[in-house]
């Protein structure tokens, strides 16, 4: 063999590394993206479990922030305090979800599925209330737009405007010491 048999039999082998290095960096790219989204999904779960936490630690806030939901000038001063924080954190949970969608690192029916449940949160009255008062200035514009239109599309301001937050009426609501 000559050397340009050498030569072009190394060019073979190259380009054969070349194409297991390409399809290799192709499969770990692949998983990192897996694991990437796989993270952000877990952070705004987290995140959001330790939101729901406060309401189930507390049957005075529970309360506080359903009544809020429902009719915001129905609450006290210092219970609309309590809903701005509630309101904020649930805005702000939404708003990292927003952003990693935006980023790639959430799979976009997992983002819709959030979205969607902060769309029928936020469209309950009290909530609307909250959003025209200062919730829009608290994201950025595009996510303000965003949900100022999906809320502009849910049709009701009833009482409870969504069947995830129908149950919460405080009106049927049996305390102990009412029986």
């Amino acid at each position: 063999m000559s050397i340009q048999d050498w030569g072009a039999i190394g060019e073979v082998v190259s380009a054969i590394g070349v194409i297991a290095t390409l399809l290799y960096l192709t499969t770990q790219i692949r998983q990192n993206t897996r694991q990437m989204r796989s993270e952000g999904h877990q952070a705004i779960t987290d995140s959001y479990n330790v939101t729901l936490g406060q309401l189930l630690a507390s049957d005075a806030l529970f309360e506080t922030i359903v009544r809020g939901c429902q009719d915001w000038d129905s609450i006290t001063a210092f219970q609309q305090s309590q809903c701005h924080i509630f309101f904020h954190q649930h805005l702000m949970h939404f708003r990292v979800a927003f952003q990693l969608h935006a980023k790639g690192a959430i799979d976009d029916d997992v983002y819709q599925s959030i979205e969607d449940m902060h769309v029928r949160f936020m469209a309950n009255p009290g909530n609307r209330v909250w959003w025209e008062m200062v919730g829009a200035s608290m994201v950025e514009e595009q996510l303000a737009r965003r949900i100022s239109a999906k809320l502009a599309s849910v049709e009701g301001t009833g009482r409870s405007t969504t069947e995830a937050w129908a149950f919460f009426d405080p009106k049927n609501w049996r305390h102990a010491d009412d029986a």
